[in-house]
């Protein structure tokens, strides 16, 4: 048995002790970052809590907004037609000037084939 503790703590740049050290450091510092990383996790998951919240309540205020706007609109569609009617502008044909060549009254264009256009048969 000596002989065995002897390899373990024996001379040389590899000694098992020291590995054995080194993996126990190491070993704590990937705990130290497991904790970190649970603190980050449960912090992250309250701000999702949060956020979520914040989100039905705001989902929740825009529908009751949206549900105001329309019966707002109902209540102002007479008026507003009203305010269109007395502010459309309307002139008669016979009192408009078409003198002017950019001003000409115009007409349906008559759209018809070349065979109707200039009396053409079939055959």
């Amino acid at each position: 048995m000596s002989l065995i503790l002897s390899r373990l703590r024996g001379p040389g740049l590899h000694r098992a002790v020291d590995e054995i050290e080194r993996l126990r450091e190491a070993n704590e510092r990937l705990l130290v970052q497991l904790a970190d990383t649970r603190a980050k996790r449960a912090e992250a998951e309250q701000v999702v809590v949060c956020l979520d919240a914040d989100l039905i309540e705001r989902t929740d205020e825009r529908d009751q907004l949206q549900a105001e706007l329309v019966n707002v609109r109902q209540v102002l569609a007479p008026y507003l037609a009203a305010e269109a009617t007395a502010g459309a502008v309307t002139v008669p044909e016979m009192v408009r000037d078409t003198s002017a060549l950019e001003d000409q009254a115009t007409a349906p264009i008559a759209v018809t084939t070349l065979r109707e256009q200039f009396g053409g048969s079939a055959a």
